[in-house]
């Protein structure tokens, strides 16, 4: 009996010994193996520990790098625990389970583009789906971080304490199908919460196809800032909550949100006449464009809120620069969609109230029907008693004015369906009095104003008991662009309604002072 287990453990060194030995060459074939199937990866595998006892391996240092833009690694992996079931592979079955620890994803804005700009070219994915059957059963991913870096100044965005569990892999799986489980919990960016729980498919191109529901808690809105910041979005605060489902894939595309609260928002959208930011919006639009070629994301809204925020355009294209503001905005949105083609359960509706220039009550309503073809809804806007000397620095940079005292109040009810717009634009001038005892007679000052709102097309109004300039300016007539979409004729018309009817008119008034 001795000497048989002396025999077997004579035979068990040998085969440590072996597995030793034979380390570097496996090494050195996975990596080779794995490079020659991914033309724009290299794969780089630090260190392995062959244990054939165990039908299991260790993987140390792992890397994958993208040949174009090498620099930061896109994956770095210390420590990949990989083994075979025992059972499966008596079945001629090679099925196996990973974990993965502390993984660390770098991402930067060139890496991304490249890696979206051709979906359909050869990657890795291709490479995975070419080798021999290979099922996983489960693969668990600890304490992850990923990192996106839009710009090497900007604030990068981050997923940290990442824990993913995810069943069923396989490289035989359906293109167009889920066939594997996903779970994630992460803490996204500082305070907030991210979990998904849903299905996947990990082979498709250019990302994985997901279709899960999610949770959002407690989300700072302005850890946002790193990549809002590139298009002119300023973010200060803000707290997100949400919950719902996302389908993303190269065959649908859309996020049904059951329920959202954004609260204590502040943001400010910046315009510069600047290379750099005329770059930036034409970029805007290149996206908008392919975004519409390709299909965009479909969102749906059940329900969602937002409580005392604050929104507003900072205009620094002119002297004096000023902001346009509304404080105090609190918003519910019901049944509401991007994409109103595809409305569900009825009608959508919007109502919003705030303080316009911090003084002005606002209340904006509106109804939107299903575009069945052509869009249909009806918009209630009211502006009452803003301060108008909080406009002083838009009359300073427009109308070369400045007043000390008097009020703004603006008045529209607007409808569009069959093509068809009815509605009016009444704004009102009230009690004005400007600080140059040079400038016109106040009233004549008025007068002027109401000008500029109303560009002259319709005979002004006035009424001397209470100081105003009064009007009511028909807007009725066929819609512009028949085949503009419900959102793109709302911009339309609340650029013609208000911003280049007050300010341009303004300008064009100061031109003739």
């Amino acid at each position: 009996m001795v000497w048989i287990g002396g025999t077997l453990a004579v035979i068990l060194l040998l085969v440590i010994v072996a597995a030793f030995l034979i380390d570097e060459p496996v090494r050195r074939y996975i990596e080779h193996q794995v490079n020659r199937q991914l033309h724009v990866y290299s794969l780089r595998v630090g260190k392995l520990d062959l244990h054939p006892l165990t039908l299991s391996l260790d993987l140390e240092d792992v890397s994958l790098i993208q040949n174009r833009n090498p620099e930061p690694p896109m994956v770095v992996i210390p420590q990949w625990h990989a083994s075979l079931q025992w059972t499966e592979l008596l079945k001629a079955n090679i099925v196996s389970d990973h974990v993965i620890k502390r993984p660390a994803v770098y991402v930067t804005r060139p890496q991304a583009k490249s890696e979206l700009a051709d979906p359909t070219k050869s990657t890795w994915q291709d490479a995975v789906r070419k080798i021999f059957p290979v099922r996983i059963n489960e693969l668990k991913i600890e304490d992850a971080e990923v990192t996106y870096f839009d710009h090497p100044k900007a604030r990068p965005l981050k997923l940290s304490h990442v824990q993913v569990a995810l069943g069923d892999i396989s490289n035989r799986a359906p293109e167009q199908d889920y066939p594997s489980t996903i779970r994630l919990d992460a803490q996204l960016f500082k305070a907030g919460r991210v979990t998904l729980d849903g299905r996947a498919n990990f082979l498709t191109k250019p990302v994985l196809a997901l279709n899960s529901a999610f949770k959002l808690e407690r989300v700072l809105i302005e850890d946002l800032i790193g990549l809002t910041g590139r298009y002119n979005l300023q973010l200060t605060s803000g707290l997100l909550q949400a919950e719902g489902r996302v389908e993303y894939a190269p065959w649908k595309k859309t996020a049904d949100i059951k329920e959202f609260l954004l609260e204590e928002v502040k943001a400010d959208y910046v315009y510069r006449k600047h290379p750099r930011d005329e770059a930036g919006r034409k970029e805007v639009a290149e996206t908008a464009k392919e975004i519409q070629r390709k299909g965009e994301v479909v969102v749906y809204v059940k329900h969602g809120k937002v409580l005392h925020g604050q929104l507003g355009l900072v205009n620094k294209s002119t002297k004096p620069e000023y902001r346009v503001f509304m404080t105090d905005v609190n918003a519910e949105l019901d049944n509401f969609s991007n994409r109103l083609k595809e409305l569900k359960e009825g009608d959508a509706v919007a109502k919003v109230t705030g303080l316009f220039m911090g003084t002005g009550r606002t209340v904006a309503a509106g109804t939107f029907g299903r575009e069945d073809p052509n869009p249909a809804f009806d918009l209630d806007v009211r502006i009452v008693k803003t301060e108008l000397k909080s406009f002083n620095e838009v009359l300073r940079a427009y109308a070369n004015v400045d007043v000390s005292k008097g009020a703004f109040s603006f008045f529209s009810q607007l409808s569009v369906k069959n093509g068809q717009v009815t509605g009016y634009v009444k704004p009102i001038f009230g009690n004005v009095e400007v600080y140059d005892p040079k400038q016109d007679e106040d009233k004549a000052v008025a007068r002027k104003l109401y000008e500029a709102v109303v560009g002259g097309v319709v005979e002004l109004l006035k009424n001397p008991r209470h100081d105003q300039v009064a009007a009511e300016s028909d807007l009725s007539g066929p819609v512009a662009n028949p085949q503009a979409d419900t959102w793109q004729i709302v911009g339309s018309l609340i650029q013609n309604a208000f911003f280049k009817t007050i300010l341009p008119g303004l300008e064009k008034e100061r031109g003739r002072s």
